[in-house]
């Protein structure tokens, strides 16, 4: 079912093109499709569930969008915004129709998500702690709360409805989500008509994705990923097999539109005998435990943004990013720094980006030299630390510099001064623990 749900997604793109095509649709637009959940329609009392654990924890904007697939409805025959009155017509507490505006695509997954953020910018009801007065059956009275224990009670009003207004002094990020909408997946209408049964598999196959395959972590994923690019007799590696590959082992754990950008990191790096990729997982296997921390795929969309010259930059990235603390259980995304990397522009910082790059090998040649003296283990979080807070430096200069008080080249001289400086401080210790190391091994003689 999740190979039958990558190649429908693949044939029926929207636009076709060499990734899937992403659009961005105001909750008011996206409903659920009917056959997602085998037409059985969401409930108001699960959107409640849901925004309560969410204002709890937080909102995670990256996991909101992650793998949200949707098909186009139909232009000529639309249906979808008819179908979805019908089916949630019992349910007092569900938005059916956000003023005038109509569904322009039919969701495959992330449908409950979607329809509380509906409920949100509709003022439904989200508070569940009001008093309700009942005569023969019949609702006559629902009494104000005086004092809302619910997990909604951070985004709601005193009346228990949802407030678009309390929600953004609770959740900046969230309100601008419900406001802005999901970035889709978005598959053509033409599916619907050519494969009947395609959206009922795709959403199956989404659905089935937090449960399938989800012990294996990123580090034993990529480390497969990496083993699989090794080039033919052509000197190339499609793309099509290693994913077929990768699926047929881990499923729904590599049905990410980023995957792609992950096979591309491993083959712009050399491939599987890359010694780059061998730094990293050597950096992994180290430092990184993957029972405590987990990273996104879409991480490697930020990675491969910048030019594939420079390697070790793009490595000391990751690292940077396995080392951040954990949000929600996943690494934080690295900043895009694409701009440092142009040779004209407002953010050109070049040649500095050079010197980096160039400090990062001759940096690990000396440490990798003396491993023998200081240990394996100590050399790999040594090199990697630097990289680290060097990458932590470049992060740190601001993108904007406000005229008068400095110039880019100002910035990018004192950015080189405060690296060299650190690397300099860093060879001295490292030369330090090697003759320590040297004075205890002839003390033990």
């Amino acid at each position: 079912m999740i190979k039958k749900s990558i190649a429908f997604r693949a044939k029926y793109r929207a636009k076709q093109g060499e990734g899937p095509t992403l659009q961005r649709y105001s909750p008011a637009l996206a409903v659920p499709h009917p056959k997602n959940r085998g037409g059985d329609g969401v409930k108001s009392l699960r959107t409640k569930q849901l925004t309560s654990s969410i204002a709890r924890d937080g909102c995670d904007p990256i996991e909101g969008n992650s793998n949200a697939v949707a098909v186009e409805d139909h232009p000529d025959d639309p249906k979808f915004q008819k179908r979805f009155q019908e089916q949630v017509k019992s349910d007092p507490h569900m938005c059916k129709k956000i003023g005038v505006s109509v569904a322009a695509i039919g969701t495959l997954s992330h449908s409950h998500f979607n329809c509380a953020m509906r409920n949100m910018l509709d003022g439904q009801k989200g508070c569940e702690c009001s008093t309700v007065v009942e005569v023969d059956g019949v609702v006559v009275e629902e009494a104000q709360v005086e004092e809302c224990t619910c997990g909604n009670k951070d985004i709601c009003n005193k009346h228990g409805q949802y407030s678009m207004g309390v929600l953004r002094s609770h959740d900046v990020i969230w309100a601008e989500l419900c406001e802005t909408g999901i970035l889709w997946e978005v598959l053509s209408h033409t599916m619907d008509i050519e494969e009947p049964e395609a959206a009922m598999i795709i959403a199956l196959a989404l659905n089935r994705k937090n449960e399938a395959s989800m012990g294996a972590c990123h580090t034993e994923i990529m480390n497969t990923l990496v083993g699989l690019c090794k080039p033919g007799p052509s000197g190339e590696v499609p793309f099509a097999p290693v994913q077929n590959k990768m699926v047929e082992l881990y499923s729904s754990a590599v049905d990410y539109p980023d995957f792609v950008n992950a096979f591309r990191l491993v083959m712009e790096a050399g491939g599987a005998e890359s010694p780059h990729m061998h730094d990293l997982k050597e950096f992994t296997q180290v430092c990184v435990n993957p029972k405590k921390r987990d990273m996104r795929f879409e991480i490697y969309s930020v990675v491969t943004e910048h030019p594939k010259e420079f390697p070790r930059i793009r490595n000391a990235m990751i690292k940077w990013s396995w080392r951040t603390t954990p949000q929600r259980g996943y690494c934080q995304l690295p900043p895009n720094i694409s701009g440092r990397f142009k040779d004209t522009g407002s953010q050109s910082m070049v040649k500095a980006m050079r010197d980096i790059e160039g400090a990062f090998s001759w940096f690990g040649k000396v440490a990798t030299q003396v491993q023998e003296k200081i240990g394996r283990e100590k050399a790999i979080k040594f090199i990697g630390g630097v990289e680290i807070d060097i990458m932590s430096k470049v992060f740190a200069v601001p993108k904007v510099i406000e005229e008068g008080y400095s110039t880019l080249s100002h910035e990018e001289m004192t950015l080189k001064m405060n690296c060299a400086q650190y690397l300099a401080k860093k060879l001295v210790k490292l030369l330090h623990e090697c003759k320590e190391n040297d004075k205890e091994k002839m003390i033990s003689a």
